[in-house]
């Protein structure tokens, strides 16, 4: 009898392994279903389009339960690999944190946790997928790979699977069968000739090390149960100690607090594309603003690069104090710029907040609409709900007087040719250097370009008109000596 090495390290002791062939036998349909289970219908764009935040595709996505028991591991294991939302581990700045979020939105994995042989199927699906079927070179071929469960982005999701604690029965000889077929997809990812980016490659190689190390201590204990916790923190910790060096300069709040930023290599031609792939598919509603990229996250983009800064990555925590929740970015709300609100209306920011992960995004000028970039996915405009990110949402505004404008009108209704004054109800003028007004269609494109608005101003008071009905908005803005933002007002007028 074999004995059985804990490789992965959270062992799910309150699952019940229960025998295959009597789990089955006992199901309803009373039959074994040795296929994926199909999302074909399911993500049919008709229909996936409908959905619009992560909870309800989620949801859609979950494999009724008489069928799930009725699957064989091996159905089973095919089915997660092409579980739509697959790739949102790719959206975290901790793809660790990443695949733990994805297999727990997703019942597939649930079940096969149960499964007595389900590291033994991993491990044989693992060895099945074959660096040189791979072909990235078009859009459509990018996609159908996606579909298939035979990507790029797929090895980078297996490895992290196998790797995420959630599979114990690996026994010994499977061991130096992981390490086996983990030297050979590292050779064939060199060998690709460009499809895979170092990041892919070193996790790789890290999970051949992490092999060999328990192969070492096996021998050593004398093939008794050995406790891997170790093992698979050393390679989350040397991953991510070697996935992007701390730049030597970091970048500065606008007052002038310190942010730590990493520098890291970009992702191959092939990466970028099958995540941009994966993002047009799953995220229709999503309107991607510039491609894949792991040079810059979230965070950078919502708190530096957006207010004028150059492309850095930014994580939340500094790199000598990680236990510290959000010790890097806080930064940027404590005694600085912005502060948090409780009013979503006034938010420049949203920080999601999704267990020890966390994601920023800044509002566009889009109404209703935010930017960010997820992870290392592209940087796209979205609904603040609709991303891969579920939680707590915090929302915060700059540090400056925020407000309506009011009307000369009274109720925000007027007519095409008809002139309002609009202006803050109140101003600290004394600081005022410059003001800027801006008004929006309901499309977010420049009104007064478009013909669709004229505008008349006097310091702190405009005079409008419009030469078409709709809904539009009017900001007003206004700024210190050093070009901070002090005040900012909207209103939304209905003309008719």
């Amino acid at each position: 009898m074999k004995k059985t090495l804990y490789l992965l390290v959270m062992l799910f002791t309150s699952c019940t392994i229960i025998d295959d062939s009597t789990e089955l036998y006992n199901n309803p349909h009373n039959q074994i279903i040795d296929e994926a289970y199909s999302f074909e219908a399911i993500t049919a764009k008709d229909v996936w389009s409908t959905h619009n935040t992560i909870e309800e595709m989620q949801e859609a996505c979950q494999i009724p339960d008489d069928y799930l028991k009725c699957m064989t591991t091996r159905s089973l294991v095919e089915t997660c690999m092409k579980y739509p939302l697959f790739g949102n581990y790719l959206a975290y700045n901790d793809q660790f944190e990443g695949i733990m979020q994805v297999m727990s939105g997703f019942n597939g994995f649930k079940e096969l946790r149960s499964r007595s042989d389900a590291a033994e199927e991993l491990l044989k699906y693992y060895a099945s997928m074959d660096v040189e079927s791979i072909n990235a070179q078009t859009k459509s071929e990018a996609y159908s790979n996606i579909v298939q469960g035979n990507s790029v982005i797929h090895f980078d999701y297996i490895e992290l699977v196998l790797m995420s604690g959630a599979y114990s029965s690996i026994d010994t000889e499977d061991i130096e069968e992981l390490r086996f077929i983990a030297e050979e997809k590292l050779q064939n990812k060199i060998n690709s000739q460009g499809l895979f980016g170092y990041e892919s490659i070193y996790k790789t190689g890290i999970i051949i090390d992490c092999a060999k190390s328990i192969s070492n201590t096996i021998c050593k204990s004398d093939g008794y149960v050995v406790d891997t916790t170790y093992w698979f923190n050393k390679f989350k910790d040397n991953y991510y100690n070697d996935n992007g060096s701390i730049a030597t300069n970091g970048v500065y709040t606008k007052e002038g607090q310190y942010i730590e930023v990493l520098n890291r290599s970009n992702l191959t031609e092939a990466e970028i594309l099958t995540r941009q792939q994966y993002l047009v598919h799953m995220y229709p509603n999503a309107i991607i603003l510039s491609p894949a990229s792991s040079r810059y996250n979230g965070h950078a983009y919502a708190w530096h690069m957006s207010d004028g800064g150059e492309e850095c990555w930014i994580n939340a925590t500094t790199d000598d104090s990680p236990q510290l929740v959000n010790s890097n970015i806080k930064n940027y709300w404590t005694n600085d710029y912005y502060w948090q609100t409780h009013d979503p209306l006034f938010a420049q920011k949203i920080l999601y907040i999704s267990g020890s992960s966390t994601h920023s995004a800044t509002r566009s000028n889009v109404v209703g609409k935010y930017e960010s970039k997820w992870g290392d996915l592209p940087l796209v405009r979205h609904a603040p709900d609709y991303c891969p990110y579920q939680g707590t949402k915090l929302y915060f505004t700059h540090n400056a007087t925020t407000g309506l404008l009011v009307c000369s009108s009274g109720n925000g209704e007027t007519s095409v040719g008809e002139s309002n004054n609009y202006y803050p109800a109140q101003e600290l003028t004394s600081e005022v250097s410059y003001r800027d007004w801006e008004i929006l269609t309901a499309k977010g494109t420049d009104a007064v370009e478009d013909g669709k608005a004229n505008i008349y101003t006097n310091g702190n008071v405009a005079t409008i008109s419009f030469n078409y009905p709709g809904l539009y908005q009017i900001f007003y803005r206004s700024y210190n000596s050093r070009n901070y933002l002090i005040g900012e007002y909207f209103f939304e007028p209905i003309v008719e």
